[in-house]
């Protein structure tokens, strides 16, 4: 469930424009903007007279320079150039091709800014925008530490909040960057003030059900996250939202529902296997320990080679005491598992002669064997399982 949460860290800033707020030059660039035309809305910023327009200057340029570069040399000085109108910033970002470097030092800008407009808020916005920036496209790499930038980032978002400038770009970045730094209550408290204005964001509803999670308020992170999964669009994130769905409905009992919403995660993302294994969990929950059986003798026909989610499907059962039933899904998965398919299927006589390792040794001794044999006709001789197998052959009694 973290998975939203990483894409959300690298998502692109989205240019913020100031004309609502000001008449005058900036229609023009926003304008330029409009038209792709950066290299000119950038140089348009630089004519301005900075005794007039000093925080907003500084604004423009943070944006601009973020969110329409070609190159950066350590987002300090940039490049840019005027698009085609079918071009996309992204696209022709770090190609090969012509632009024009601005110089100047934009990090130096944003410490002179505050120096000179400590208390204003469109300059701790753009100073915030600028290192938020920063951590994304370089994390640590050019000069500051992680700590240092997040620091930076709470510290001027927050003033600009402190100073009157509430947007929703401000409050989501926070919520963001909170969250993903660990503190969820001021997450949290961003995130609702996010949704104020962007009542249907997705993202906002599944994020701040993931730190309401976190907190323990469960009741609550199951509405945001339903609201989440009514408002993605069908697809990979509305399968992460349904999944949360489901695991939180599972905390609070309601294995009914969290079903439900389980199947409908894998509606649309089938190879999910944390999905998978809840709907297995919840099967067993509701006394359906066939059809959890068929659940996981498919599953683990297809996924046997990964250990830990192996392991962590068998332990299911295992757990409930029914182990037998355990050994049953392994019959049944190399049963329909392919002859010819060796790692599988030698994966599958490992984990099965590890449950039967106490209770029925020469069982177990047998399925040890068999799977070495199996692995030896495909894996080097030096892997790691060829150990483990002689090493339980060695203290099976």
């Amino acid at each position: 469930m973290k998975k939203i949460l990483t894409v959300l860290v690298f998502a692109a800033v989205l240019f913020n424009s100031y004309a609502q707020d000001t008449n005058g030059p900036f229609e023009e660039i926003d304008r330029l903007i409009g038209e792709k035309r950066y290299l000119s809305a950038i140089e348009k910023v630089n004519s301005l007279d900075t005794a007039l327009y000093g925080p907003e200057i500084l604004y423009y340029r943070v944006s601009i320079s973020t969110g329409y570069f070609i190159f950066s040399l350590n987002h300090r000085m940039f490049g840019f150039r005027d698009l085609e109108p079918h071009e996309d910033i992204e696209a022709v970002r770090g190609s090969e091709g012509q632009y024009s470097m601005v110089f100047g030092d934009l990090a130096e800008d944003v410490e002179k800014a505050l120096e000179e407009y400590p208390d204003n808020a469109l300059v701790a916005e753009a100073a915030g925008d600028y290192y938020a920036d920063v951590i994304r496209r370089y994390g640590d790499r050019i000069g500051y530490t992680i700590e240092e930038l997040l620091e930076l980032i709470f510290t001027n978002y927050e003033k600009a909040i402190s100073r009157g400038r509430t947007n929703e770009h401000i409050v989501s970045e926070l919520g963001m960057f909170y969250l993903s730094s660990g503190d969820a209550e001021n997450g949290i408290r961003c995130y609702w003030e996010a949704l104020k204005f962007n009542p249907g964001d997705a993202s906002y509803n599944y994020n701040l059900a993931y730190a309401l999670e976190i907190t323990g308020r469960i009741e609550e992170a199951l509405e945001y996250s339903r609201r989440a999964a009514d408002n993605y669009p069908p697809g990979q994130y509305r399968a992460d939202a349904y999944m949360m769905n489901g695991h939180l409905n599972q905390q609070l009992g309601n294995f009914t529902a969290a079903l439900e919403s389980y199947q409908n995660a894998l509606a649309l993302d089938p190879g999910s296997d944390y999905t998978v294994q809840g709907v297995i969990e919840v099967l067993l929950e509701l006394g359906r320990t066939n059809e959890a059986a068929d659940r996981a003798a498919d599953f683990l026909g297809r996924k046997a080679p990964d250990f830990g989610a192996a392991v962590k499907v068998l332990s299911l059962f295992q757990s409930r005491n029914l182990d037998s039933t355990a050994l049953e899904i392994l019959g049944t998965a190399i049963t329909g598992t392919d002859p010819d398919d060796a790692v599988i299927l030698g994966s599958l006589y490992y984990h099965r002669g590890t449950l039967e390792w106490g209770i029925d040794n020469a069982a177990a001794r047998e399925d040890f064997t068999a799977a070495r044999e199996l692995f030896g006709t495909v894996l080097p001789p030096d892997h790691r399982i060829f150990s483990m197998i002689d090493e339980a052959l060695a203290n099976i009694q």
